[in-house]
């Protein structure tokens, strides 16, 4: 799999309203502030719940956000979501991979006919291979990226659990996804 999901619940003996006030009064909500401290930034409702941590001047596009929604139970308020990549990143590392994919199976098919046409022994030119072989690169290379920018954002989701946790008076409780 490319984009980890990591489903996350934080259970709160509070109400669904008293909770996500708790929790946005810590999360930083004007984007300029990044740019200054290291925060977890986002947006907090009783619907919804976007939380990435942020470092100053340093990009990661692969980087893990919080995405969840309060449920409200007997007992209190119920966080539920993922921690996973950006939804703007996922789509646009798919374009990425669907297109060296596509030109990796164009060029590959262009290959593969020049040797049928030519045989097996026929003399085929070094750069024929070129195309497959920058275009397989290429994958490596994205798989690289994606993989790379999750690791290094590694302490990110203890982080931000830590701030849910303290926020809300809980404990996290990371589940197993589905199978």
């Amino acid at each position: 799999m490319i984009f980890p999901n990591i489903p996350m619940t934080f259970v709160s003996r509070r109400s669904v309203r008293s909770a996500a006030l708790r929790l946005s009064a810590v999360v930083e909500t004007n984007p300029f502030l990044m740019l200054i401290k290291p925060a977890i930034y986002g947006s907090v409702s009783e619907e919804r719940v976007r939380l990435p941590y942020s470092f100053p001047l340093l990009g990661n596009s692969s980087k893990p956000y919080y995405y969840g929604r309060f449920i409200e139970r007997a007992e209190g308020a119920e966080l539920v979501g993922q921690f996973t990549v950006c939804s703007l990143s996922k789509i646009l590392i798919r374009i990425w991979f669907g297109l060296v994919v596509l030109v990796t199976i164009l060029t590959s098919t262009i290959l593969f006919s020049e040797l049928i046409r030519r045989g097996i022994s026929g003399v085929i030119d070094d750069d024929a291979w070129l195309g497959p072989t920058v275009c397989t690169a290429f994958l490596v290379f994205g798989l690289f990226l994606v993989r790379g920018g999750w690791w290094l954002s590694r302490g990110d989701i203890a982080r931000i659990s830590t701030v849910i946790d303290e926020a809300l008076g809980t404990t996290s409780q990371e589940m197993t996804p589905p199978e």
